[in-house]
């Protein structure tokens, strides 16, 4: 009996699990109707903050685009509350004070990946 209670899911672990589904699934959705615009900037934002979670690279992602939480919610199909967590936590890992950009800093290790590159570095 012991056992099978170790291998049920709680009710709210059932829940986080079908919120990060449902924003995966709205995240694939936006990149095809953006035909992978934003795939590119994932990826270096990943390479450069290895420390964030698929969902703060999400976010992070469309930060870069200058995008409004509440657009970034309709996006991933959650709240703009969501968001601004999700915002307040990819800062608190980066280390950014509240008088620092956060689209600022994230497009700021965009372009220094893109100059490496040019470089061809």
């Amino acid at each position: 009996m012991n056992e099978i209670s170790h291998t049920l899911s709680t009710p709210d672990q059932v829940h986080k699990r079908r919120c990060r589904a449902k924003t995966c699934m709205a995240w694939q959705r936006y990149e095809v109707e953006t035909n992978g615009r934003y795939t590119p900037r994932l990826a270096r934002i990943a390479t450069h903050c290895p420390e964030l979670t698929p969902t703060q690279l999400r976010v992070a992602t469309l930060v870069t685009g200058l995008m409004p939480s509440h657009e970034i919610a309709r996006i991933l199909f959650t709240s703009e509350r969501a968001v601004e967590k999700v915002r307040s936590r990819i800062r608190k890992r980066l280390s950014l004070t509240e008088h620092i950009s956060l689209a600022a800093s994230l497009n700021s290790f965009l372009e220094k990946n893109e100059n490496v590159a040019q470089m061809g570095g």
